[in-house]
C-alpha cells in the first residue's frame, strides 16, 4: 500500500513522483479533488461527493474503471453545482436590472408628475397673465370711451352755448 503516498492531488492539480501508475490515466484524473489517507487505508475520499472509492494500485484496469466511475460522478456533480451557481448569479443579475428598472420608472414618473406640475402653473400663470392683459384692455377701452363721452358732452355743451348766443 506504499504505492497510495506516492501521489497527492495538490489545489486540484494532480502531481506526482515515481510510481506505477500510468500516464493516461494520471491524465484523466487531473482536476478532481481527493485526499489520500496517511493511516495505509486502501481508499481515497472526495471532498465534493463524498464517495470512497477503493483504489487497486496493483491492479490497473480496476483502479482505472473507478476512477472514470468518481471522474464520472464528480463531473456530473461539478457540472450541477456550476450550473446552479450560475442561474442564481443570473438571477441575482435579473433581480438587480428589475430593481434598476424600478428605480428609473419611479424616476420617470416623479419627472412626469414634476413637469405636468410645471407645465399647469405655467398655464396657469399664462391664464393669469392673458386675464391681467385682458382686464388692461377693457380699463384702456373704458378710459377711451369715457374721453368720447366726455368729448361728447363738451360738444353738446358747446352747441347749446352757440345756440344761446
Amino acid at each position: 500500500m506504499g504505492a497510495l503516498s506516492c501521489f497527492r492531488f495538490v489545489c486540484g492539480i494532480l502531481t506526482l513522483e515515481l510510481s506505477l501508475i500510468p500516464v493516461n490515466l494520471a491524465v484523466s484524473l487531473q482536476g478532481i479533488l481527493l485526499v489520500s489517507c496517511d493511516f495505509g487505508c486502501s481508499c481515497y475520499n472526495c471532498w465534493i461527493c463524498s464517495l470512497c472509492v477503493p483504489i487497486y494500485v496493483s491492479v490497473k484496469d480496476q483502479w482505472f474503471e473507478k476512477s472514470w466511475y468518481l471522474w464520472e460522478k464528480y463531473s456530473h456533480q461539478r457540472i450541477c453545482r456550476a450550473s446552479i451557481a450560475k442561474k442564481q448569479e443570473q438571477e441575482k443579475e435579473l433581480r438587480q436590472e428589475k430593481d434598476k428598472v424600478h428605480d428609473m420608472t419611479a424616476m420617470c414618473k416623479a419627472k412626469a408628475e414634476a413637469k405636468a406640475e410645471e407645465k399647469t402653473e405655467k398655464e396657469l400663470a399664462k391664464a393669469r397673465m392673458d386675464v391681467a392683459h385682458e382686464v388692461r384692455l377693457a380699463r384702456e377701452a373704458e378710459a377711451e370711451m369715457e374721453l368720447h363721452v366726455a368729448k361728447a358732452g363738451q360738444r353738446v355743451e358747446n352747441a347749446r352755448r352757440t345756440e344761446a348766443v
